[in-house]
């Protein structure tokens, strides 16, 4: 994957939550992209509360999996029953 990718995916109006596997199996939860910055060199250094958390190499990632959205149920539909 290219910063350039990896960037398009930081900065998609709106914001989705994704979650980067590497090679190791490893993985890295994305919930905002401030939180992330993509180095010309093809790095994603990712930092929780202020502080350096990860440093990823962006040629190495093996998949970005987002996270499902919220399901939002209907109301209840009657079952069928036989002999109703």
């Amino acid at each position: 994957m290219t910063a350039a990718d990896f960037q398009q995916l930081l900065d998609a109006i709106p914001f989705e939550p994704f979650t980067v596997t590497m090679p190791s199996g490893s993985s890295y939860f994305i919930d905002r992209p401030e939180t992330v910055e993509v180095t010309p060199h093809g790095a994603a250094k990712l930092t929780r509360a202020g502080h350096w958390w990860a440093t990823l190499s962006l040629d190495h990632v093996v998949s970005i999996t987002y996270v499902d959205a919220p399901h939002v149920r209907g109301p209840a539909r009657p079952t069928d029953h036989p002999g109703n």
